[in-house]
């Protein structure tokens, strides 16, 4: 598959742009070409006879990797893998459990929730209900927001998260601090050895340059 379609890019206050590429676990296609900005990957055909090395051949190409999930067994296999975010299907009739959410919660995997699912008159019922239960479920925390801006402006999201009486500070951080604490977290895990940060030199990438917004070293990294 060409590395130039099913993408989109997003705009995060003060971040870096995030270029987003959709591929299926089939797909064995070259990574994309190195750009200005982060590059993220969504994968789509989770399922139970998928591999974890299925899944690191084709994140090993961009800086995060995310996991588009319909089941709850399949989210708790996610938790055990080195990914940084799920999406899930907000549009259909899911039960998703709160063990399995409490696992990638506590595996530090972020949920992404796609306002598409809000716009659609044909699935914003069954997102509406999803997502507040999925907000109940993991406690309003490791949220992210996406949205296309030619669709959707900033207020709007606000006005449908207050819908959920989440407070304003709270809804403007899922695609905010909270994108940046993932990407600072990834970026920590890959160039950062026992406390110690690999050289950065000038040339080098956005996704990498995010070590330098650390402000604590992370647990699983020992000094």
């Amino acid at each position: 598959m060409d590395s130039s379609r099913n993408s989109s890019l997003s705009l995060y206050k003060g971040l870096p742009v995030v270029h987003s590429y959709r591929r299926h676990l089939l797909d064995k296609a070259d990574g994309p070409e190195r750009t200005a900005g982060i590059t993220k990957v969504i994968l789509d055909g989770m399922g139970p006879n998928v591999k974890p090395r299925g899944v690191y051949s084709i994140s090993c190409k961009f800086d995060i990797c995310e996991i588009f999930v319909q089941t709850s067994d399949d989210l708790l296999r996610c938790a055990q893998w080195q990914i940084h975010s799920v999406q899930l299907d907000m549009t259909g009739e899911r039960a998703y459990t709160k063990g399995s959410i409490s696992s990638a919660a506590h595996a530090g995997i972020y949920f992404t929730i796609d306002m598409d699912g809000y716009i659609n008159p044909a699935t914003k019922r069954m997102w509406i209900y999803n997502v507040r239960n999925l907000l109940r479920l993991c406690s309003k925390k490791n949220i992210l927001v996406v949205y296309s801006a030619d669709r959707m402006n900033e207020e709007e999201i606000l006005q449908i998260f207050q819908k959920f009486k989440i407070k304003r500070r709270v809804a403007v951080g899922f695609y905010t601090i909270n994108m940046e604490r993932m990407l600072v977290t990834a970026a920590m895990k890959k160039y950062a050895y026992k406390g110690s940060f690999v050289p950065i030199e000038e040339n080098e990438t956005d996704f990498k340059r995010m070590v330098y917004r650390a402000t604590k070293p992370l647990k699983s990294i020992k000094g």
